[in-house]
């Protein structure tokens, strides 16, 4: 690189500004929170209301007047603004999967038309409204984090200018999915389009009575021959659609077949569990394969970390004089106004069981309520 210098972009920075700081580059990063472990790690943070266009590229202009910064790596977020990538990548090195790359993901119909050309398995799909939905999920066609899937039967949908019940154009916005019994999942990996490397694979969880991710863990407990399928997948999908650098997969497991849900392409949540595994952060791989220098890594046997949310049970304000627990992560600023059912911060433990991770995890959970209800 020409400088240190690397600008994030994403709904939250932070674990890409720490994986940075591991590779020794200097984080400059636009997001929608700007979290006091944000503030610590970047060089400059600057927050936006939403990642279109209008709000981030006159701070990335900022950034290259000021900065000469001159690469970009972004995190979640994009899904609803995918036209954002494609003018960043105008201004700025694209450190990851290219608007190009990254249409035929987004558009749902191509997607699941070409999961059936390379024949890897996921539940049935449709797009178009029917009446007998028993049995199937209505999911937005442009969304993240499992943010608005519903069950079809009494589902009270909402459009994107929020207008609640069934639109007119109610296609233009969902499509509809058999609901499948089973373990979430996810593997994350890295890619230079036909090379993979499997970086884990990982248990996930939603909040209760909704599909809104919620956490995950290392070192799912999947068969050796459905991890091999799986890696079968990948490297199918990655030579398909061009992926490089860190992606992930999701995936239900049911016990008996694997089903695909969908591809994250790009540095997914996953990657916190991983990160101190490797000398110089993921973000560093990251960057290697996008640049062509991809390698086979070796991977650490180290304990099973897990990463959880934590969600507002009320409407609450963040008070100052909160000791945050160095096992917490995304910390409010002073002042912040936490909404019914967004998240508040993210916790993490690791151990040598499932169960000794869960337990850890509930208990830092209820020492956070505390801290933040005293």
């Amino acid at each position: 690189m020409p400088n240190d210098t690397i600008l994030i972009v994403a709904s939250s920075g932070r674990m890409l500004a720490q994986s940075a700081r591991r590779a020794g580059l200097t984080p400059l990063v636009i997001d929608l929170f700007a979290d006091l472990d944000t503030r610590e790690l970047a060089a400059d943070v600057q927050t936006v209301n939403e990642l279109c266009p209008a709000h981030i590229l006159p701070v990335i202009d900022h950034y290259i007047s000021r900065y000469g910064v001159q690469d970009v790596v972004y995190g979640s977020g994009f899904e609803t603004y995918p036209e954002s990538l494609e003018l960043m990548g105008k201004k700025l090195s694209l450190k990851g999967n290219t608007f190009q790359s990254l249409s035929p993901l987004l558009d749902k119909k191509k997607f699941f038309k070409g999961l059936t050309a390379l024949d890897i398995n996921y539940p049935q799909v449709a797009f178009k409204p029917f009446s007998n939905g028993d049995g199937w999920l209505v999911k937005p066609l442009a969304g993240e984090g499992g943010i608005g899937i519903k069950h079809h039967a009494g589902a009270t949908l909402v459009d994107q200018r929020g207008n609640e019940g069934f639109p007119i154009n109610v296609a233009d916005h969902y499509y509809w999915q058999r609901y499948i019994e089973g373990i979430p999942m996810s593997v994350l990996f890295l890619a230079d389009k036909e090379k993979v490397h499997i970086i884990g694979f990982n248990q996930q969880w939603t909040k209760s009575e909704c599909y809104i991710f919620s956490g995950v863990m290392s070192q799912a407990a999947l068969p050796a021959e459905k991890k091999e399928l799986i890696q079968n997948w990948v490297e199918k999908l990655a030579s398909a659609f061009s992926l490089k650098g860190l992606n992930s997969l999701d995936f239900i497991w049911d016990g008996d077949r694997c089903w695909v849900l969908e591809i994250n392409p790009r540095p997914s949540a996953s990657m916190i569990l991983y990160d101190g595994e490797f000398p110089k952060g993921l973000l560093y791989e990251h960057l290697n394969a996008c640049n062509g220098k991809f390698v086979n890594l070796v991977n650490a046997k180290t304990k099973i970390t897990a990463c959880h949310i934590i969600y507002s049970e009320k409407e609450q304000r963040i008070t100052a004089g909160i000791h945050w627990p160095e096992w917490s992560m995304d910390r409010p600023v002073a002042g912040t106004l936490i909404r019914t059912n967004h998240p508040i911060c993210s916790i993490i433990a690791s151990g040598n069981r499932p169960q000794e991770v869960y337990k850890k995890l509930k208990a830092r959970q209820q020492i956070m309520i505390n801290k933040l209800e005293g």
